[in-house]
């Protein structure tokens, strides 16, 4: 069972953002953090206010209570609720 996740990145910050696999994680309700199975970012560096799509798939266990956690270059990170629709 494959999760396929995509969106944009919006840089609010002075410097350029980073999209690459090492920055999406999907954690589950116990904390557990998996590293997506394929990713793709149509900018590698996303300027200072400026936008970018990407695309993450991941392979959980489950698909209950998830959350994607975008990793920011200073340490800090973003959650947004995954809402997975029964199959």
């Amino acid at each position: 069972m494959g999760v396929t996740i995509s969106g944009t990145i919006t840089n609010t910050d002075a410097q350029p953002l980073r999209c690459n696999a090492i920055a999406f994680l999907l954690v589950d309700a116990r904390g557990d953090a998996l590293a997506p199975a394929t990713h793709f970012c149509d900018m590698p560096a996303i300027a200072p206010n400026d936008s970018g799509y990407f695309s993450a798939t991941f392979d959980p266990r489950t698909t209950d209570d998830l959350h994607l956690r975008f990793q920011h270059p200073d340490g800090s990170y973003e959650t947004h609720d995954v809402i997975v629709p029964p199959a």
